[in-house]
């Protein structure tokens, strides 16, 4: 074939797997650099359509009502493709939907070789981060339209394909059939390394860095922080992406080759790095950190405080409204598994604020799932004193309520009801398999503020907390100056009686939160916590501090460093 033909195909499924179907197939021919015609069929599956791929694609039920099924057109495609080699973005996927819809409907499978655009681009794009059809044709400025149809996506792939069959001429003189599909099987070319400036990387650190904890930087051109990394042992570590192991990594050799300096700030801690490393990282966003970019929305389970009976909501966010807020938990599985177990406990309300207002018992309380306060049958103190049990478990200290539902378990199997004891047995063993990662007074996230200490041979670690966040690391040692770190601790408790209300917090310090949460949570067997909220002046609370961690009668004697972040 010396001017080959292109057939782009690309399909809409109703997922992946064995039990995949095709809901949608286009198909666009490549005829000497250009398109020439183009083939589009929604199918009917034979099967529902999920509604995530409903929301995806645009394709439902109804739109497939009066299409053909796979089988009323397979010939029809098979001969269209016929003779033109096939090319799909990520063509295994799409290859292997054909095939396996071929097979089910009695067809012979396709035997010849794809060409798969992904393949093509690792090749001919290699400094792109990303080689899925949306960012190509968005750093090629092609244009996409309908994206998620195959029509729409056949079309950018096939103007894809002309780009890049262009560039295979003009770069590696390929234009024959042959010569265009063993290309795409060819081992990626990474960048010729200069050997002479990663050797003297690798010196610098090795005679330089020290073996410590702390955060390093990999610093190219014009003073871009290419990544930012963490470590117990910052020599150990960085010298590592000198070694094999890191080198057989694809990215690792495109840092070093682009890097100018590495640089590093001893923390002396674990979670003062796990901090700082989170912060430069959503600062400068570095390209070669692309896991630690990706942030992720956690839930949170919001107390309406200012109710006189409070009810339980889950939010993505903290709002500045005056309520309080226990988390961030880890995905809805949790937050779904807490709300239901403290619904079931009957001691808080699951009505709204309308319901309540009318003052008449619903079906909620029929169902043993409300206490009745919409019309007297429990008082506020009472109530309270349940909104107590569901605060513990929410902030991780949830034995009490745990027993308490024992007791209805109890109930319900004395009534006779088994199905519902069952439900409440199985939900209260998921409950305690659950880990709550949460270091707080019997309160809400609001309420995260303690000083946390370490105490270890020589030393005293502490830590400053605000609203789950780290303000301070430091370390006390002896035979120094102290007033630095009472200050701080004066001022600490100042700041806690004079700004109570938790700001709003942004997707990214919920990051931190969780960081910080869940060292504490690690490390709980070495530390120990005081809260300033338990003390009524500020000299009780650096009384506490000296009785609790030091000599009663004196502080430690001095403080080496007391480290900002």
């Amino acid at each position: 074939m010396n001017n080959p033909i292109f057939t782009v195909v690309d399909l809409e499924t109703t997922g992946m797997g064995p039990s995949a179907r095709i809901i949608e197939i286009a198909c666009v021919r490549v005829e000497n650099g250009a398109i020439t015609e183009r083939k589009n069929t929604l199918i009917n599956p034979g099967i529902h359509i999920p509604s995530f791929i409903t929301e995806l694609t645009g394709i439902s039920d109804r739109m497939v009502w009066d299409a053909p099924g796979f089988s009323e057109v397979a010939k029809e495609y098979l001969d269209y493709m016929k003779g033109t080699i096939v090319v799909a973005h990520n063509a295994h996927f799409d290859v292997s939907i054909l095939n396996q819809e071929l097979r089910r409907t009695g067809f012979s499978e396709m035997t010849g070789q794809a060409l798969c655009t992904v393949r093509l681009s690792r090749r001919l794009h290699r400094t792109l981060k990303s080689h899925s059809l949306g960012n190509l044709v968005k750093s090629l400025g092609i244009r996409l339209v309908n994206a998620h149809r195959a029509a729409g996506d056949a079309e950018a792939t096939a103007l894809l394909l002309i780009r890049m069959l262009a560039k295979l001429e003009e770069e590696e003189n390929r234009t024959s059939a042959e010569e265009i599909l063993a290309f795409q099987y060819l081992p990626v070319k990474l960048p010729k390394m200069n050997l002479e400036k990663i050797k003297k990387l690798r010196d610098s650190v090795a005679s330089s860095f020290p073996e410590r904890p702390g955060i390093y930087q990999f610093i190219g051109k014009d003073e871009q922080v290419l990544y930012v990394g963490k470590s117990a042992n910052l020599k150990e570590r960085i010298l590592t992406y000198f070694s094999g192991f890191h080198a057989k990594a694809k990215k690792w050799p495109k840092m070093l080759q682009q890097t100018s300096e590495i640089r590093f700030l001893e923390t002396g801690d674990e979670l003062h790095a796990l901090v700082i490393e989170s912060r430069l990282i959503k600062r400068f966003k570095p390209q070669f950190n692309t896991v630690q970019l990706k942030l992720r929305q956690y839930p949170f389970i919001r107390l309406n405080r200012i109710h006189p009976y409070p009810t339980l909501s889950v939010l993505k966010e903290i709002r500045e409204d005056g309520a309080d807020y226990f988390g961030p938990f880890n995905g809805k599985a949790v937050t779904s598994l807490l709300m239901d177990v403290a619904e079931h406990s009957g001691l808080i309300r699951p009505c709204d604020d309308v319901t309540f207002s009318r003052g008449k018992l619903c079906s909620f309380y029929g169902m043993k799932k409300c206490s009745g306060p919409c019309a007297g049958e429990v008082s506020k103190e009472d109530y309270q004193k349940g909104i107590e049990l569901i605060r513990r478990l929410l902030s991780g200290r949830g034995k009490e309520l745990l027993l308490f539902m024992e007791g209805k378990m109890s109930d319900f199997a004395e009534a006779e009801q088994f199905e519902q004891a069952a439900k409440l047995r199985d939900k209260l063993r998921e409950i305690e398999k659950l880990t709550f990662k949460h270091v707080t007074s019997g309160g809400s996230l609001n309420e995260n503020t303690f000083l946390m200490v370490r105490v270890k041979e020589g030393e005293i670690d502490y830590y400053l907390v605000r609203f789950g966040m780290l303000v301070t690391h430091g370390v006390l040692v002896q035979d120094g100056d102290q007033s630095g770190f009472w200050d701080e601790i004066s001022s600490f408790y100042e700041m806690g009686k004079t700004v109570k209300e938790m700001p709003w917090i942004r997707t990214d310090a919920v990051d931190e939160i969780r960081i910080v949460l869940n060292w504490t949570y690690k490390n709980r067997k070495s530390l120990k916590f005081l809260f300033p909220s338990e003390f009524a002046s500020k000299e009780m609370w650096i009384q506490a501090i000296r009785n609790n961690y030091f000599n009663a009668e004196s502080a430690p004697n001095g403080v080496i460093s007391v480290k900002q972040v």
